[in-house]
């Protein structure tokens, strides 16, 4: 949106703060001490009385440099600023920003210029490189970094046809020690990607991660599952979770190779009881 007017507003607001704040400039004089024909003067002049003896007979200095009181500096008004902080405001609001990078190809908003909250005022054709942001159990960060080192990372993106490569960056955790969010970038030189299309995102480390499946419905409550011991009794275990797909759930710490889970826990477990499996 054009704000050429309102830049042109905030510059000549912007001049008159100014010249309401300058300071006036500090003035200097200087008393140059007056031509002095007495006799002590003479004397000072012959080499017969020293300057100490002269100005102590004259009991008087030369010629002091003095200051002129400077005059307050003015106060920029304060409805000028306030009309200033105001344009400011609105000229960032004619602004429109987007997270991505591209080519405008449709405008939604009209000859009005104006944007509504909730409907869609652009549609921007993103430039090469796509980036989307995917979010990885954070217990999966060592195997993302060692299969970085170990160059056998492949991060793929695909319609289900074509199949496109990227590469895969870690960013800042905003999400505790749940999930690490990862930034996949994908070059789209030939514009084959557009926007409005369905992708998928295929991640593999090459590497081998011990961990488990089991149902969902083995868990009870946030991260317990119970399993049968060897005396056919009933365990609880706490468990890591590192995701939750399709009524299963990965397991990455708590569980064992060779553990009998017990996939549809009575109600009864919920409490803590311990029963016989028979």
């Amino acid at each position: 949106m054009d704000s050429s007017q309102y830049e042109s507003q905030a510059a000549a607001l912007r001049s008159q703060i100014t010249a309401a704040s300058q300071a006036a400039a500090p003035s200097y004089s200087y008393s140059a001490p007056a031509v002095d024909d007495s006799l002590e003067a003479s004397l000072l002049k012959q080499g017969i009385i020293t300057r100490a003896e002269y100005e102590r007979i004259k009991g008087r200095k030369g010629g002091n440099l003095q200051q002129a009181p400077a005059a307050a500096p003015a106060q920029a008004p304060a409805q000028l600023v306030a009309s200033l902080q105001t344009l400011e405001k609105t000229i960032a609001n004619c602004t429109v920003r987007a997270p991505i990078s591209g080519v405008i190809s449709q405008v939604y908003i009209g000859d009005t210029h104006l944007a509504m909250a909730g409907k869609p005022a652009l549609v921007i054709r993103q430039d090469s490189p796509v980036t989307a942001s995917v979010q990885i159990p954070a217990k999966l960060d060592n195997v993302m970094e060692k299969a970085k080192d170990d160059k056998t990372l492949t991060v793929t993106m695909s319609d289900g046809s074509e199949i496109w490569y990227g590469e895969l960056k870690k960013q800042p955790n905003e999400d505790g020690d749940k999930f690490t969010t990862y930034k996949v970038q994908v070059d789209n030189t030939d514009d084959e990607i557009t926007i409005g299309n369905e992708y998928s995102i295929r991640i593999e480390s090459g590497q081998n991660v011990s961990c488990f499946m089991i149902p969902k419905s083995a868990v009870i409550g946030d991260s317990t599952v119970a399993v049968v011991n060897d005396d056919n009794l009933v365990d609880m275990k706490s468990v890591s979770i590192a995701s939750d797909t399709g009524g299963y759930v990965l397991i990455m710490d708590g569980l064992a190779e060779g553990d009998r889970v017990i996939t549809d826990p009575p109600k009864s477990l919920d409490m803590g009881m311990q029963v016989d499996v028979k």
